[in-house]
């Protein structure tokens, strides 16, 4: 992070949110993939490994931006961005570091307005589990706001699928 990007905003920009696109879509293929194995046990062995990674990539392109609530936030899975205290940049970073994730990126595009892709959640009937956006999250919770997102939604109980994993 560049000496006193951190500390220069003197008050927290707005952030601008953008619907995820295929380009988007294939650089996230390796945080599917990982839902696919986390979330629902598959191997990438399994014949419905790739149809579900393809369902979870059409549910996120038909998804439309809303935005994500205290209380769903508060049970995402797999992110640090809710316990990022509101208004710490400085925490975000410490975390952003951690993970090896480039916050200056999106400060920087922040600062000057662009529009960020918005994160993806799972919505599985289960819970809410983070596909992608984790930093732009924690940045969000730094800046006192509840960030647009999108919610792929797979139901595991009118999926055939899913059926055939748990039968």
């Amino acid at each position: 992070m560049k000496e006193g990007i951190g500390t220069s905003f003197e008050k927290h920009p707005q952030m601008k949110w953008r619907m995820l696109e295929m380009k988007d879509i294939n650089k996230e293929r390796g945080e599917i993939e990982r839902v696919v194995r986390e979330v629902f046990h598959f191997k990438e062995s399994d014949p419905e490994f790739l149809p579900l990674m393809r369902e979870i990539a059409t549910s996120i392109l038909n998804s439309k931006m809303e935005i994500l609530d205290d209380e769903q936030w508060s049970r995402l899975e797999n992110t640090d961005s809710w316990d990022i205290p509101s208004g710490n940049l400085k925490e975000a970073k410490k975390i952003s570091d951690h993970y090896k994730k480039n916050i200056t990126g999106i400060l920087e595009g922040v600062k000057m307005g662009k529009p960020l892709p918005v994160p993806a959640i799972l919505d599985y009937g289960k819970g809410l589990h983070l596909i992608s956006g984790n930093t732009r999250l924690m940045t969000a919770k730094a800046f006192k706001q509840n960030p647009q997102v999108i919610f792929a939604k797979i139901n595991p109980d009118n999926n055939p699928l899913l059926n055939q994993k748990t039968a």
